[in-house]
């Protein structure tokens, strides 16, 4: 057994390096409101540079279109647009287009930190009762990584905020993948 897994079980904890199933383990309602919803594909964005990289927001802009969602929720009203600018002045990306968690606080003035929580229903659910919307990886058809928002549950079902979407209404998680891969949350500092 992990050293870490088993200091979790130790620890009364349950929680889990590998993934989990996208279905809460304990049902709940919560719905987090008054997030926007972004899309990648957006005309106003969709061909923006990730950084100097060749990708563009519509192609792979998923993780930086949930981070711009869920910093409304503190009070920073930027686009994708407005954020990826940012970011890439304060070298938020590395050289293949990826986001680097940890310039979030430089974007902010210090005003919010990235926190990388252990993978667990409970932690999800802590999150989305404090009010705080948790950026998942998820795989697409079980090989493409991707980034959506989850903002709420109902019953064992986590809903979700999905860059990808076409219909710009919130979908149950399970419809798009089995499984959640990392958790992300970002709150002020």
């Amino acid at each position: 057994m992990p050293i870490l897994l088993g200091l979790g079980l130790l620890l009364g904890r349950h929680y889990t390096f590998a993934p989990i199933e996208v279905t809460a383990d304990q049902p709940d309602y919560v719905q987090i409101q008054g997030i926007p919803y972004f899309v990648q594909h957006d005309p106003q964005w969709a061909g923006q540079r990730l950084g100097g990289s060749q990708e563009t927001l519509a192609e792979a802009g998923c993780t930086l279109v949930c981070v711009a969602m869920a910093l409304h929720r503190l009070g920073f009203d930027w686009t994708p647009s407005q954020l990826c600018q940012r970011l890439k002045t304060a070298g938020g990306f590395t050289k293949r287009g990826h986001l680097i968690w940890k310039e979030l606080g430089t974007v902010t003035d210090g005003r919010v930190k990235v926190r990388f929580p252990l993978l667990s229903h409970t932690q999800i659910g802590r999150e989305l009762a404090a009010g705080r919307p948790v950026i998942a990886k998820i795989l697409l058809s079980g090989s493409v990584q991707h980034w959506v928002l989850i903002i709420g549950q109902e019953g064992p079902n986590y809903w979700a905020l999905d860059p990808l979407s076409r219909d710009w209404e919130p979908v149950q998680l399970s419809i798009l993948s089995q499984k959640i891969y990392a958790i992300r949350v970002l709150e002020k500092a």
